[in-house]
């Protein structure tokens, strides 16, 4: 009774103090505005703790028409906030949703960053406990990057702590433990016990969840640890609640009866009724498993009277299981039967509610894909913009650079002027003797037009199947395997220029030795791969034989395909290898043979050629010298063609 009374006289006096004030004034004193909208908080707290919810939230809505009235948009926004916060403690999360939205549109208008994703949070949190999970994420999301941009890691850790409990809730447990983990790290750089205690309650839940018990119990008693540390009666009545549970799932009755006891003489403390219901309805599993069957239907029947005022449907299904069964084994059919058909009414709206979760979570994992395709859409035009930067400014540097280059070049220029004339007439005699000598040695004018183009024509030619190289070998190209098929390419490429090289350095500019192209082919490739190390390629050539361009080009290419391929495959899971290379040359044809002694393929010449490129670029190559080819591939890889000899 003096608590009422004490109470009534409290409101009374808030209500004439504000009777007392202009409801309508002209100009307001915001310092003052700020200490009676604060009175109305504290009021409302008080009566809230009383159990005056009603009257709590007349002093509410006396805050917020003040603040409406108030020039200060910055209150505002922090009463709507704060009125927001208060409803979410009263379970009235769809109002509070409200208010969270209007004082994020304040906040927005004021540019305030922080408090518009510490709104975002809030937004977040109260999704996540109507069960709309893909707002829910949605929300945390933008807070956890707001809070990025002003550089408040505390509220990053927060938003992740919430981003983790709502991939709890909807049974994605790895997604959870990865997002605490993450809390985690950033609470214990900032020696934020609270919150570090937050985050070992819900790892210990989830590893209860997953039937890791040794994980779940390091984290619970972790959790209790902080808890008495800090004196958190409601925090450690939760964990003792927690580990209770967790000892009953792991069989051990008696540990789970005396956390259960701790936790129900805390909550009694606190007047915390639902979980007073929690624990009885703890009390009456344990009964049920100690087959204690009246006790279990006392604390049942407690318990369900507590939670009828509640709207958990879940905790509400497992005392109606345990009711059900404790009646049976008692002979109470009837009551049992109602009972039990009250809780399979409720699995089946839970079933429906896990559907309808499962289907929240293919939203939030579109909706997170869709976030990350656009942030690096972002990233990219980023990019592109610094490249363009970066591009511009290196065309600026060159074009000082030149100029530079050039103004010296003319300074240079002018310096030796004066010498070039005096040597003019001895230097223009000496250019005539040479000019003699070189049309004297050099070939008549009509060959060196028909040399010229041939070259020109085999330049086009190479560089067409280069490209066309390059076009095949990109449809065999994956994230996986870019690299070796690069290497690929180039060895490709690479066979092909050696043959360039081989005609600058000869006389008659159209035919090269093959036995010393051959060998730098196989010098090139064996210092291409890793797995060349311990291969030994013995090559036995005609040391007279020479190809013209057109012949060599495909050899070459057939060389490296098959080279490459035993190299890189014939001695898998062995220290050695020898890979045999033999080419001889007579008027009529040209006889080559490319053997290995490694492990072979049981596979069939389709079943290669649509495995490999290389194997398909041979067939190909050898058809173009008009040549056959033997595989065989029982012991080893052992190519046998004939082809001929083209002058």
């Amino acid at each position: 009774m003096p608590n009422k009374v004490l109470i009534l006289i409290s409101f009374c006096l808030a209500l004439s103090f504000g009777f007392c004030q202009d409801p309508t004034p002209t100009k307001l004193d915001s310092e003052d505005d700020e200490i009676r909208i604060e009175n109305f908080f504290k009021m409302a707290d008080s009566l809230r703790s009383q159990e005056y919810p009603d009257s709590a939230f007349e002093q509410l809505f006396s805050a917020e028409i003040l603040a409406e009235s108030s020039q200060d948009k910055s209150l505002l926004a922090k009463v709507k906030y704060d009125i927001g916060k208060f409803l979410s403690k009263e379970d009235q999360y769809v109002t509070a949703l409200d208010y969270y939205k209007e004082a994020l549109s304040n906040y927005q208008a004021l540019n305030d960053t922080k408090s518009v994703a510490k709104c975002y949070n809030s937004i977040g949190v109260a999704y996540k406990h109507l069960g709309v999970y893909s707002k829910a994420i949605e929300a945390l999301k933008q807070s956890f990057h707001l809070y990025v941009v002003v550089k408040d890691t505390v509220g990053q850790g927060s938003a992740t702590l919430n981003i983790g409990n709502v991939y709890k809730n909807i049974g994605k447990y790895e997604d959870a433990k990865t997002h605490y983990y993450s809390a985690l790290n950033i609470f214990e750089s900032y020696a934020d016990s609270g919150r570090m205690a937050n985050c070992y309650n819900n790892l210990g839940n989830v590893f209860k969840n997953e039937k890791k018990f040794d994980s779940a119990r390091y984290f619970m008693h972790k959790n209790v640890d902080f808890r008495k540390q800090a004196a958190n009666r409601k925090g450690l009545s939760f964990a003792y609640h927690n580990l209770a549970n967790l000892h009953f799932d792991m069989n051990e009755v008696g540990l789970a009866k005396t956390y259960a006891d701790s936790a129900f003489y805390l909550k009694n403390l606190l007047g915390d009724e639902f979980g007073i219901a929690g624990e009885y309805e703890i009390y009456a599993r344990i009964a049920l498993s100690e087959k204690d069957y009246i006790r279990a239907i006392e604390n049942g029947t407690k318990a369900l009277e507590i939670c009828t005022q509640f709207d958990d449907f879940e905790f509400r299904s497992e005392v109606l299981k345990t009711l059900a069964f404790a009646h049976h084994e008692v002979g109470e059919y009837k009551k049992s039967s109602a009972y039990f058909k009250e809780f399979l009414e409720i699995e089946n709206t839970l079933k429906e509610l896990n559907e309808s979760t499962n289907l929240e979570y293919q939203l939030i994992q579109f909706e997170l894909v869709a976030d990350s395709l656009k942030k690096q859409d972002l990233m990219l035009k980023k990019e592109l913009e610094d490249a363009v930067y970066e591009n511009e400014k290196l065309s600026r540097d060159i074009a000082i650079r030149n100029l530079t280059l050039i103004i010296l070049a003319l300074i240079i220029l002018s310096s030796i002027i004066a010498f070039i004339y005096f040597q003019n007439r001895k230097r223009l005699a000496k250019s005539k003797k040479e000019k003699e000598l070189l049309e004297k040695s050099s070939v008549p004018k009509e060959e060196k037009d028909i040399l010229l183009k041939e070259v020109h024509h085999r330049v086009k030619n190479n560089f067409q199947i280069i490209n066309s190289l390059i076009r095949i070998q990109s449809e065999y190209m994956n994230e996986k395997n870019f690299k070796i098929k690069l290497l690929e390419l180039e060895n490709r490429i690479r066979s092909m220029s050696i043959i360039h090289e081989k005609l600058y350095k000869t006389e008659s500019l159209s035919k090269v030795n093959v036995s010393e192209y051959i060998k730098e082919l196989v010098s090139n490739l064996k210092a291409s791969f890793e797995q060349s190390e311990h291969v030994r390629i013995d090559l036995n050539i005609d040391e007279s034989a020479e190809f013209g361009l057109d012949t060599l080009i495909p050899l070459g290419l057939i060389l490296n395909e098959a080279i490459s391929n035993s190299i890189q495959h014939a001695f898998e899971g062995r220290d050695d290898g020898t890979i045999n290379v033999y080419l001889e040359k007579n008027e009529m044809t040209t006889s080559v043979t490319i053997s290995d002694n490694g492990i072979g393929a049981d596979l069939s010449i389709d079943e290669l050629k649509e495995e490999s490129l290389g194997m398909e670029l041979i067939y190909d190559l050898i058809d173009q010298l008009d040549g056959t080819l033997e595989l065989e591939t029982g012991v080893g890889f052992k190519y046998s063609f004939k082809f001929p000899s083209l002058i």
